[in-house]
């Protein structure tokens, strides 16, 4: 029995693929803001080995995400090239997502199959993520908490291989992956590390082997080298602590249910776990079940998105009193929707067949999922990025930075126009009337200028 004929196969891709391509349109016209241009500033005007060493004992341990933002387009004076740099990441997260699928699926289906799961994959975790314009569309956002999971979904799929093959190569290329991968941020490590440490106990306590070793370590290895870094203490101390625990635990109990509402009363969420049930029950009756999955405690269903949660919140609410960012409950929701996945994979495979329950055939169903991908690309984030090109927002945004950038050759005292009607889609930390704010300072450091600031609105 096949999951999806040849004209579903090449229709489902094309439909599974077009939300991706959606986003990639917008990133295109992203633009440098913030602290984008305060990294690059420390490398143009300054030693980069020098500066890695400052900042890693003396602000931060996400090791990788120092490098990286190093790297910047506008480090190399290319702030032309910032969407195209974008857009690269985009289609790194969806090349990873495709190896790492091959790796786990590549006998139970045929390479367009993979491609689909791996695209609803990529499709839903865009459409649904709490703040795509932070952790897409700003390269500070994105090189924190986007990139690294490339570089993890790389180092996954290499383990599989290397469980398959045995083979050195893979083996490096996961380390090597999994080591860069953890330097980003806290939140991805940590949530890894204790994934690893419930992993252990739960293989030891049903007597189950613990062969995924190198895996468990490398994650306790990355998470020491960024949340030991010299750097963290001291960024910690200039955060006051004025809420009482009492109060950090609420609002962190409030938010988790918040997106989790959010998530739970979305269609797309649904759709997406019936989508892994199909593959689920297509593997069972095709005699090619994952039996690990069988074998997962039921809880972990649970408990691991409470902690994912619970990790991306409460640093927040417990430094600063309030979860002033959005784009680090993009890291949780990647692991939940990882979970759900797993979870709808896992009903798919008991004893229930689909057929019954759904008074439809394989080629229904296979009909209602490419309904749903139509759907996806005008609704979630898709539906900001739609309304967007519908306003000409994109082209209009893009031309007022390119203005200015002219514009900031006419002088050294620099006065622009305040942005408005800006892309919804983007989330944008524009200069201020303030030519001291830090955002001002920024942009005055890296153009080598003496002042710069917005006109005050009427």
């Amino acid at each position: 029995m096949k999951l999806f004929n040849q004209i579903e196969s090449a229709l489902g891709v094309l439909l599974s693929f077009t939300p991706i391509l959606l986003v990639i349109y917008a990133a295109y016209f992203s633009f440098p803001q913030a602290d984008d241009f305060g990294y690059a500033e420390l490398v143009t005007h300054g030693d980069w080995q020098t500066e890695f060493i400052r900042l890693y004992t003396e602000w931060s341990g996400r090791y990788s995400a120092i490098l990286t933002g190093f790297l910047s387009p506008l480090a190399f004076g290319k702030i032309n090239a910032y969407g195209i740099v974008i857009i690269g990441a985009i289609l790194g997260f969806v090349l990873s997502t495709l190896f790492f699928a091959f790796q786990i699926f590549k006998d139970r289906f045929a390479f367009w199959q993979i491609a689909i799961i791996s695209f609803v994959f990529d499709s839903v975790y865009l459409n649904l993520m709490p703040s795509q314009g932070e952790g897409v569309f700003w390269y500070s956002g994105m090189i924190t908490y986007f990139l690294p999971l490339v570089w993890l979904q790389l180092a996954a799929g290499s383990f599989v291989a290397y469980f398959r093959s045995k083979s050195l190569l893979p083996l490096i290329s996961g380390v090597l992956w999994s080591l860069i991968g953890l330097g980003y941020n806290e939140i991805l490590t940590t949530s890894l590390g204790l994934t690893a440490v419930i992993y252990a106990f739960v293989s030891q306590k049903n007597g189950l082997q613990l062969t995924y070793k190198i895996p468990v370590i490398i994650s306790l290895v990355g998470m020491g080298l960024l949340l030991l870094a010299p750097g963290n203490g001291i960024r910690a101390s200039m955060f006051s602590h004025n809420n009482s625990l009492f109060h950090h635990f609420l609002y962190t109990d409030l938010q988790s249910i918040r997106f989790s509402l959010s998530w739970l009363t979305n269609i797309n969420w649904w759709m997406y776990f019936l989508f892994f049930m199909l593959v689920g029950n297509f593997l069972k009756l095709n005699n090619k079940s994952f039996e690990w999955i069988n074998r997962w405690p039921v809880a972990l269903f649970f408990l691991l998105p409470m902690i994912y949660l619970y990790v991306a919140i409460f640093p927040a609410y417990y430094y600063m009193g309030i979860l002033g960012q959005h784009r680090t409950v993009n890291v949780a929701f990647y692991l939940i929707l990882i979970l759900w996945a797993i979870a709808g994979i896992r009903i798919g495979q008991t004893k229930m067949n689909l057929l019954p329950v759904f008074p439809f055939n394989y080629g229904a169903m296979s009909a209602i999922v490419i309904i749903w991908l139509s759907g996806l690309t005008i609704t979630g984030n898709n539906g900001f990025i739609v309304e967007d090109i519908k306003n000409d927002r994109f082209i209009t945004y893009a031309q007022i930075q390119k203005n200015r950038i002219q514009q900031l050759e006419e002088g050294k005292n620099i006065v622009f126009e305040p942005l408005s009607d800006s892309p919804c889609s983007f989330h944008i930390l524009d200069l201020t009337n303030d030519p001291n704010h830090w955002i001002n300072q920024n942009w005055k450091r890296y153009f080598n200028l003496n002042s710069i600031r917005t006109y005050e609105k009427q």
